[in-house]
């Protein structure tokens, strides 16, 4: 029985760097800087294994528990997935939608995680679980030996990372990142913020010597280029359109606003009054809100990726606003939304006026009615064919909203002659209500991604955060880079790239490249950054 499964999954063998790393953290605890795909997780099963004297006794006879914290369920289930083939330990994996005696994790009471800390050894949860476990008693931090922090530049404001620092534990900490900071930001703030995570976790950053001095033997030449892909501007096209929609959404902001102060008004006068019903009233649901945002998503649909697509968003939008039910909403209100509907079909027929109901209809049409930004993109891909050249590249997007009209925009390109050979799928966040995904879809476009059964995956930063992505020979920065830090954020990721990292950009980007350009020749990033 051991040898099949060891057929299956073979045990990795320490490599220098990890061993260097390893000995590291057995000396203090540490939060480890290295590139996705470098074999982080396999440091942390060398911890565990070097600890497993402390968490192989029953628990109820005094053995301990270790616990590897990952920030998304996509993470909990790969990272639970490799330590059950790395190790012969039980590892217990959850997560929200986790069910034991036909119960959600969510209501498990003492007697569920009892049973569950008796049968596991090593239990992988999402961090708001770790959480509740504590602020419940559901796990005695004493009984605790290791906590090992997936992606742990997350320890900031008000996750629940954050509280390693109001809980002194004393028990081994390991932090693991491929990014160190999860905003955008200067490089003068990297190293604050680097200092701050130290402080946050009680850890040094460390990563390993092999790596940078040796870079396990990649050749210079193999090392992913970083190549700028220039696009005008499109702010001319179509400026009535904009100018109509702009104005929609000012008036939007407005209302939005003012309903924000009248349903301020409304709690404060029911806190100090009889009616303290008041307070969760429907009568303070703002409908403006969802309205501005969505517009927001829309309008930035119009302006990365032109007037086809802006077709397609606006359509969907509005046959939501006209089949979503207002009636519990103030007469007033239910007028205003209806003046709001009348204005979006005005911007839909403006529309039909340029884009006939033929020309969206006929794939032929994409390239013609797309950004300039869009068809630079597209331009790249044509020519990887033309060229003869292989690809099996990632989009970065912004906002999963982008991630769904960018993969529509390429499967129906994929109708056509010139552009059968692309086939795509996008992957975005399970959380939110709009264009949301679900685990099982995610796993489905990454799964067809990792065999080969399409060639663009279009992500989001979920990528980013560490989801395992096999490696590509082409990245395409698509969304916008704010400064220095967003920049490296997204190429960490993509280190495992074999080939070209490329960003798009216009004109007024240019003071951001070249601060870009200056950061990458600072000590600090050829320090952490150099692959």
């Amino acid at each position: 029985m051991e040898d099949s499964s060891s057929e299956k999954n073979p045990r990795y063998k320490p490599r220098p760097y990890q061993l260097e790393l390893f000995e590291k953290a057995m000396q203090r605890d540490i939060i480890i800087h290295a590139r996705t795909g470098s074999g982080k997780t396999f440091i942390s099963v060398m911890l565990i294994n070097h600890l497993s004297n402390e968490i192989e006794k029953a628990y109820s006879e005094g053995g301990k528990r270790s616990i590897f914290l990952a920030n998304t369920v996509p993470l909990v289930k790969q990272q639970a997935e490799f330590l059950r083939s790395q190790t012969h330990f039980e590892i217990g994996e959850y997560f929200g939608d986790k069910k034991i005696d036909n119960k959600l994790l969510d209501v498990w009471d003492a007697k569920i995680w009892k049973k569950e800390l008796e049968s596991k050894q090593v239990l992988v949860m999402t961090p708001k679980i770790f959480e509740n476990m504590i602020d419940h008693c559901f796990i005695d931090l004493e009984k605790v030996n290791l906590i090992i922090f997936d992606e742990c530049h997350h320890g900031t404001g008000k996750h629940p990372y954050k509280k390693k620092k109001e809980v002194d534990l004393n028990l081994k900490i390991l932090g693991m990142t491929a990014s160190i900071v999860n905003q955008k930001c200067s490089l003068d703030k990297f190293n604050r913020m680097m200092q701050k995570l130290e402080e946050t976790y009680g850890c040094k950053i460390e990563t390993s010597s092999i790596i940078l001095n040796e870079e396990e033997g990649i050749k210079e030449q193999n090392k992913p280029k970083t190549l700028l892909t220039f696009y005008e501007n499109s702010d001319t096209d179509y400026v009535h359109l904009k100018e109509y929609l702009l104005e929609i959404k000012k008036d939007l902001e407005y209302f939005d606003g003012e309903k924000e102060k009248k349903n301020k008004e409304n709690k404060e006068n029911a806190f100090n009054g009889e009616d303290r019903q008041m307070i969760f009233s429907s009568q303070n649901d703002n409908p403006y809100n969802s309205i501005k945002k969505e517009c927001s998503d829309v309008q930035n649909v119009f302006e990365e990726l032109g007037l086809w697509s802006f077709c397609k968003a606006l359509r969907e939008f509005n046959d939501r606003l006209v089949s979503t039910n207002y009636s519990a909403f103030e007469p007033s209100e239910k007028k205003k939304i209806d003046e709001f509907i009348k204005k979006f079909e005005n911007l839909f027929e403006m529309v039909r006026e340029i884009m006939s109901e033929e020309d969206e209809h006929n794939v032929e049409k994409i390239y013609q009615f797309s950004s300039e930004k869009l068809k630079k993109m597209l331009d790249i891909y044509l020519q990887q064919k033309e060229n003869n050249q292989n690809f099996h590249s990632i989009i970065f997007v912004e906002r999963k909203y982008m991630a769904y009209f960018m993969d529509m925009i390429l499967k129906n390109l994929n109708q056509t002659e010139t552009w059968s050979f692309i086939k795509s799928d996008f992957i975005s966040s399970i959380s939110g209500t709009k264009k949301n995904m679900t685990l099982t879809q995610q796993e489905k476009a990454l799964r067809s991604f990792r065999k080969h059964e399409i060639n663009i995956l279009v992500a989001t930063s979920i990528v980013e955060e560490g989801v395992d992505v096999p490696a590509c020979n082409m990245v395409i920065r698509f969304s916008k880079i704010y400064n220095f830090g967003s920049y490296i954020q997204s190429k960490v990721c993509i280190l495992t790239c074999i080939f070209e990292y490329k960003v798009m950009y216009n004109e007024n980007m240019i003071n951001i490249i070249d601060r870009i350009h200056q950061g990458l020749h600072s000590v600090f990033y050829k320090a952490f950054f150099t692959t």
